[in-house]
């Protein structure tokens, strides 16, 4: 099982919050990036091929391929998530209110 935070206080060390104009489309683009990296470690592990991550997942060989090109723009949280739970991989997202954390701090 993966666990992803949606707290920014846990992101604040990352390039999307240099990148992403607000808080919270960084946070997002973590959780995506964290997903997708997940995915391609799965994939790694069990040795897969393209064509087999394809028929394992139920995808086209081309969307394997953009998954591993680290093509973000290309994958929603949402077909991140079903494709790891075709891989047999559980997710839980943990999300709780603000604190007064230095990227809460950053929204002011």
């Amino acid at each position: 099982m993966i666990e992803i935070s949606t707290d920014p206080a846990d992101y604040v060390n990352s390039v999307w919050f240099d990148l992403e104009p607000t808080v919270a489309e960084a946070m997002a683009m973590n959780v995506r990036s964290y997903l997708m990296m997940h995915l391609q470690e799965v994939l790694k592990e069990r040795g897969w091929s393209q064509r087999r991550a394809a028929t394992e997942l139920g995808v086209t060989q081309p969307r394997i391929c953009h998954l591993v090109g680290n093509r973000l723009d290309r994958f929603s949280t949402d077909s991140l998530i079903v494709l790891l739970a075709r891989a047999g991989v559980d997710v839980q997202i943990r999300a709780k209110p603000r604190g007064a954390s230095r990227a809460a701090k950053r929204m002011a």
